[in-house]
């Protein structure tokens, strides 16, 4: 088995914070298009594609684990092989995507190219913001509450993600209708205590 070459960890993260400072604004006149990558190669992609102008959007998502005794933190690509991009101008096409190193394919369905919505791509945005700082205040609960010898469960620092049909303190719980939208209460449903 022949193993890919490695780039430099610098390189990849270059390219993320320049793609993510990219991503500030979705307005940009033109849809916003999905490409399938080659495995492991959503950060090729994104460097040939930033270099022929088009604009680009990897969400990451961002986990704490135990590696070598010590705890670090890992930042993961939120949809492996799947890139978000849109063309630098409106006179811009997308044929030389298809043949770009490191795209597969352009995800379509039938002949036309699948366009997301920047409202997605905004809220993926935000959850990918919120996953950065809660990752952190969560392996520092965890530290605080293992130096105080409070016994951890299994679960305890995972993050997890709660439906609205579940009732938390303080958040919303609607169960998908508009007509619970206002409904926010004091205590955890057993589930979540």
């Amino acid at each position: 088995m022949i193993k890919s070459q490695k780039r430099p960890k610098s390189w990849w993260r270059a390219v993320v914070e320049h793609d993510t400072d990219a991503a500030d604004s979705f307005d940009t006149g033109s849809p916003w298009y999905v490409a399938h990558t080659k495995p492991r190669q959503e950060f090729t992609a994104v460097a040939n594609l930033q270099r022929q102008g088009y604009r680009t959007y990897v969400p990451m998502l961002y986990r704490s684990t135990k590696r070598r005794g010590q705890w670090v933190r890992i930042e993961e690509v939120c949809f492996p092989r799947y890139v978000f991009f849109s063309p630098g101008s409106p006179r811009q096409g997308l044929a030389t995507v298809r043949s770009t190193i490191g795209v597969a394919s352009l995800v379509s369905f039938g002949q036309k190219p699948a366009t997301i919505a920047t409202d997605v791509l905004q809220a993926l945005q935000a959850m990918e913001n919120r996953s950065a700082s809660k990752t952190g205040l969560l392996a520092k609960r965890v530290r605080e509450l293992v130096r105080d010898g409070v016994p951890l469960s299994a679960l305890d620092g995972v993050p997890i993600a709660v439906k609205d049909n579940l009732v938390a303190a303080g958040m919303p719980a609607t169960w998908g209708s508009a007509a619970f939208a206002g409904d926010i209460r004091a205590a955890d449903e057993l589930p979540l205590a």
